[in-house]
């Protein structure tokens, strides 16, 4: 997950900072927000969404619930973030593993123990990787419909897959 947070003091563009971390970028937001002036300054830090946090909005409620609110917004982004195991280098192309199954993870300390047991047993090549739920299309219909004509798919059902067409 890519994250920015961008501060603003008079009018300018202060700093802009990039996170792969959502607990980083929120914690260094809040430390922002609790020092900062809030006539001259404002904060937010963004996703591939949009905006997850505003320090007009968060400064709205009582100076003591800036870490609270901060915390409820990291906590909800954790939950969407789910953790894989790869071999990226694997003779069948790119391959999910896990101790005993190819498994996601929800709690990182958890993803890092079965990639430090993983790279011990098969190499340092193995990667942690972060998993997204798509959400929006990744292809024309007529570039599938085209590739289909031309391996001869000819059961496809363009329904089940609807959403991630366009």
């Amino acid at each position: 997950m890519s994250l920015v947070l961008v501060t603003v003091n008079k009018g300018h563009i202060h700093n802009v900072k990039f996170y792969d971390n959502v607990s980083l970028a929120l914690e260094e937001f809040a430390t922002y927000v609790k020092s900062m002036n809030l006539n001259e300054a404002d904060a937010a830090v963004y996703d591939s969404d949009g905006v997850i946090a505003n320090a007009k909005d968060i400064l709205k409620i009582s100076q003591q619930s800036i870490d609270e609110a901060v915390k409820e917004i990291i906590d909800a982004k954790k939950k969407e973030i789910i953790y894989i195991i790869a071999n990226p280098v694997h003779s069948l192309g790119f391959l999910n593993i896990g101790i005993y199954e190819p498994i996601g993870y929800k709690d990182p300390i958890e993803a890092l123990i079965a990639l430090e047991k993983l790279r011990n047993k098969q190499g340092i090549h193995i990667k942690l990787y972060r998993a997204e739920l798509v959400d929006s299309p990744v292809m024309k219909r007529d570039r599938l419909e085209k590739d289909n004509i031309k391996k001869n798919r000819v059961d496809f059902e363009y329904p089940i897959v609807e959403e991630y067409l366009s």
